[in-house]
């Protein structure tokens, strides 16, 4: 049976590993589900409209839950959790603290950077994630030369990272982190790169 992680160290290679399936959100939920602790405080940041908590509620969880967005527009949503609006890399707010700090998708919306600032942007998040984190951190990121090796294929205006640059932040901010990398196969989707942090 193949493990569903792969331990990658500062300078190693990168070995590749099977998705559980092609539904992107529930395999990211189900990962998160894997790591929270019963009675921990989640923090979610780009926590949209809150399909995560909602579905760690059905698998019969119980936690406290912290949502973080910067889209405005979702306070005139009547949404079932309480919600911090902030741009954590832009705005400088009082940040919350929690157990386990989730953001899943928002690293692939960086592109209102400056292409030869997605890296400084990129330090900034994942600093900030593990301010807040006194545990873990679980995020993820498009996997740069995944993507534009793939045929015919136009830039969308995602950010796209290189999974080793990003490991050299996280050793940067935190050189005693443990980092698990999980990285696809599927050759239909095979862009994302999750990253879990232990902080412990």
């Amino acid at each position: 049976m193949v493990s569903l992680f792969i331990m990658i160290k500062k300078v190693a290679g990168f070995a590749e590993n099977l998705w559980l399936n092609s539904a992107q959100q529930r395999i990211r939920f189900e990962i998160t589900n894997k790591f929270l602790i019963d009675g921990e405080t989640l923090i979610d940041v780009g926590c949209g409209t809150c399909d995560l908590p909602k579905y760690l509620l059905k698998k019969g969880r119980f936690f406290s839950y912290i949502g973080i967005d910067s889209n405005k527009q979702l306070m005139n949503m009547d949404l079932p959790f309480d919600i911090l609006f902030m741009d954590i890399i832009k705005e400088n707010f009082v940040l919350p603290k929690g157990d386990i700090v989730v953001s899943w998708g928002v690293a692939a919306y960086f592109d209102d950077y400056k292409q030869t600032r997605k890296y400084d942007v990129m330090s900034i998040f994942i600093s900030k994630l593990m301010k807040m984190a006194s545990r873990m951190v679980l995020f993820d990121t498009w996997n740069e030369d995944r993507f534009y090796h793939k045929a015919n294929i136009a830039d969308t205006g995602i950010s796209y990272f290189q999974p080793q640059k990003v490991i050299d932040i996280i050793h940067s901010l935190n050189p005693h982190a443990q980092i698990v990398v999980k990285l696809p196969i599927d050759k239909q989707d095979p862009e994302a790169d999750l990253f879990i942090i232990n902080l412990k």
